[in-house]
Parts: C-alpha cells; sequence; structure tokens
C-alpha cells in the first residue's frame, strides 16, 4: 500500500451524522490536507484528512480498499461539505 501525500486527491464516502450534523459531507474527490501516524495498542494507523472534510480523520488502509468503488460512484464529482444544522445538536451546530 502506498503512503499518502500531501495535497494528493483521494476519493471519500459520502457521510452523515446524526449528532454531528455539522460534519456531513458528500462523497467525491478531496485533497488531503494533513496526515497523522497513529499507534494504538501496539497497531499503526495512518489517518488522512482532506480540504473538504477537516474535522474528520480518514483510516488510510480502509480507505484505499474502497478507492474503485468510489471512483466508479463519484467520477470527477469534488467532495463537498452539506452541513445539517437543524439535525437536534446543542448550540445549534
Amino acid at each position: 500500500m502506498k503512503y499518502p501525500k500531501l495535497h494528493e486527491d483521494v476519493y471519500v464516502p459520502t457521510s452523515w451524522y446524526i449528532g454531528h450534523g455539522r460534519d456531513d459531507v458528500c462523497g467525491g474527490l478531496a485533497q488531503i490536507i494533513k496526515i497523522k501516524d497513529d499507534e494504538k495498542g501496539g497497531i499503526n494507523s495512518i489517518f488522512v484528512y482532506t480540504t473538504e472534510h477537516p474535522n474528520v480523520g480518514y483510516n488510510w488502509s480502509s480507505l484505499m480498499v474502497q478507492q474503485e468503488k468510489l471512483e466508479k460512484e463519484f467520477g470527477t464529482k469534488r467532495a463537498y461539505p452539506d452541513p445539517d444544522y437543524g439535525s437536534g445538536e446543542v448550540g445549534g451546530y
């Protein structure tokens, strides 16, 4: 598996959150802006953060196995934030 690169485009899935709708995102191509290595319980994981969804880290190895499927689903469409501020969150966000 290749290591992610800053500013590289990668496909991300659509994500809807019931408890924090401000983080909802429509999937598609997204640009990597941060890469974080994380070790828990002796297992090393890589997380990537994107311009289009900066508050959520995607597990790189999980994301890589989805790329072909996501490319077929989204083609050249870019991911974009789609916040839902009416999802019952405290403080309106």
